[in-house]
């Protein structure tokens, strides 16, 4: 790898200070991408769309030339946040650890209201590759163990992740090419393009959403084990309203989420 590849970030170190704000029509390009209704959330933001500029926040410490994946992501929520509102995400690195297929870098980010309160934190975990330790052994270097819950969990909707939609959802994300170009795919052993992680959440906190009344306050955390691709035919399965399970058109589990806390009423 490059010298700029294994630039070390450090345990504590500060993220660049960014304003958040999501807008109705930054949230429907979301929404709608993911086949969610953005109708379903009315002046209310989506944690998951949130959870994106996590994402942004990060780009300024990426090494050049990194390719990232996401591996999982967590989102606690305090209270909700209206479209429109500015809010200021104030993050750090976090644990960080060698695996196998790269580096693992944890982010703890607070989103910072205008009176000082923080209304929303988030926990990301990503990848940081190298190139040839995946191009060698495939799989992308995410966790593939497979993991079903079993009858409890009930079929509560079906997504299909073709190019068009996951394009459309990446929309904000052009340097990640992943999402969009076969040749930088290969080169992270992946057969094909694959969806953002945060695609996954995005299909649980509609179903949440859907399930009935104004989410006041949630924490969920989710686990992306296997990447969606851009032909994938997904099958969302719940066990009432705290876990998720996703699986593809082989059975096999591409992400799960869990929800520790949810409290209804604005």
């Amino acid at each position: 790898m490059s010298q700029d590849a294994v630039r070390e970030l450090e345990p504590g170190q500060s993220l660049p200070i960014r304003d958040a704000v999501v807008t109705a029509e930054r949230q429907a390009m979301y929404l709608e991408n993911a086949e969610v209704d953005p109708a379903l959330w009315g002046d209310i933001v989506d944690l998951s769309v949130l959870a994106n500029d996590c994402i942004l926040q990060t780009y300024p410490l990426r090494p050049k030339g990194m390719r990232g994946l996401h591996l999982g992501h967590r989102m606690v929520q305090r209270r909700p946040v209206r479209l429109g509102e500015r809010l200021e995400m104030r993050g750090r690195v976090g644990t960080t650890g060698q695996m196998r297929k790269g580096k693992r870098v944890d982010y703890e980010i607070d989103f910072v209201d205008e009176g000082g309160t923080i209304c929303v934190q988030a926990e990301m975990r990503s990848l940081q590759v190298d190139v040839e330790a995946v191009s060698s052994g495939g799989g992308g270097g995410y966790d593939g163990r497979t993991f079903y819950g079993g009858a409890a969990f009930e079929p509560v909707a079906e997504k299909h992740a073709t190019a068009i939609r996951v394009m459309g959802y990446s929309g904000e994300f052009p340097l990640d090419k992943v999402h969009f170009e076969p040749e930088v795919a290969a080169e992270l052993g992946l057969r094909a393009p694959i969806a953002q992680g945060l695609m996954s959440l995005t299909w649980m906190m509609g179903e949440l959403a859907a399930a009935g009344g104004p989410i006041n306050a949630i924490d969920i955390d989710t686990e992306f084990r296997r990447p969606i691709y851009w032909d994938d035919r997904i099958s969302i399965l719940a066990k009432g309203q705290t876990e998720f399970e996703l699986m593809n058109q082989l059975g096999e589990l591409c992400s799960i989420g869990r929800v520790a806390h949810l409290a209804r009423g604005l």
